[in-house]
């Protein structure tokens, strides 16, 4: 990986807001994209395999959850899991939505600025969604938004690289360790994180705070008023995240701090534990992926 730029001037550096403004939506995954397709082509999908296709994929979700919130705010409600906006927007307009999407060709690509290519984009993704469901599932928090949050937390990151690729192509950035990963050098480059990009991208979809604040908070989560559980909830996932999809050759990064455990209930020795449970059921998604793809 190249060094991080960290001494480039920005004549004048964006806001969140700003950063978040270059992509209307994130791309769909072109392992799953596909696939749903030819499934809802061949009319043999039912509603409840379409929902456990979409949601493995952060840009169909992200989608179908601003779609069914602009509905739903209409009556003073909001949806927080992928389950409740389909019930909102119903079978019809998600497959009118997914050919759409599909004959734009609106495919993850790779996020040269973090020397990530779409495939790894979209295990992380996947690994960080599926982690955070599991945190949830011990911590006694709904495990249908933390699966959300987890999906959408890199979304930050398809906003910055997509900004800077029209401002300043030549950088990358040099990760660091975890809950933070890359934040010391998106923050000396932008003045922000991607953490704040992502959680700015959220809101202009319409998507409620359960959703937004956690995701913002991710790298504080103690700081969260409000969504601190569910914030440190996503930060471990983000450990366990990055021990599934990290090299064989790369140290395991340093446990997250007491202060995201605590308030979950969890030891260090539990959170380890919970690693082979999440390489599991990555290896039943892409399981499922591939025999829907045969």
């Amino acid at each position: 990986m190249r060094p991080a730029v960290l001494n480039f001037e920005l004549s004048v550096r964006p806001s969140p807001e700003e950063v978040a403004a270059v992509i209307p939506h994130l791309p769909s995954a072109p392992n799953v994209l596909p696939r749903l397709c030819s499934l809802l082509r061949e009319e043999k999908i039912s509603l409840q395999e379409l929902s456990g296709m979409l949601r493995l994929d952060p840009g169909l979700t992200a989608r179908v959850l601003q779609a069914g919130n602009q509905l739903a705010a209409v009556r003073g409600l909001h949806c927080l899991s992928l389950e409740d906006a389909i019930n909102q927007v119903g079978f019809n307009w998600i497959a009118a939505m997914v050919g759409k999407v599909a004959k734009a060709q609106v495919f993850s690509r790779p996020v040269s600025l973090y020397d990530l290519d779409a495939e790894e984009l979209w295990r992380w993704s996947i690994s960080c969604a599926l982690a955070a469901e599991l945190l949830a599932s011990h911590a006694g928090e709904d495990t249908s938004t933390a699966y959300t949050v987890g999906l959408l937390h890199s979304a930050g990151i398809v906003a910055i690289d997509e900004w800077v690729m029209h401002n300043a192509p030549s950088i990358s950035f040099m990760p660091r360790a975890v809950p933070c990963d890359f934040a010391e050098s998106e923050r000396a480059l932008l003045g922000c994180t991607q953490a704040e990009v992502g959680a700015a991208l959220l809101r202009r979809w319409g998507l409620p705070a359960n959703l937004v604040e956690p995701l913002r908070w991710q790298n504080s989560p103690y700081s969260s008023a409000g969504h601190s559980r569910m914030a440190c909830v996503l930060s471990a996932a983000k450990w366990l995240r990055t021990v599934v999809c990290m090299d064989d050759e790369r140290e395991v990064p340093p446990l997250p701090e007491a202060v995201v455990l605590l308030p979950l209930r969890l030891r260090p020795e539990q959170l380890a534990r919970f690693v082979v449970e999440l390489r599991i059921r990555i290896g039943q998604v892409r399981n499922l992926v591939e025999a829907v793809a045969a």
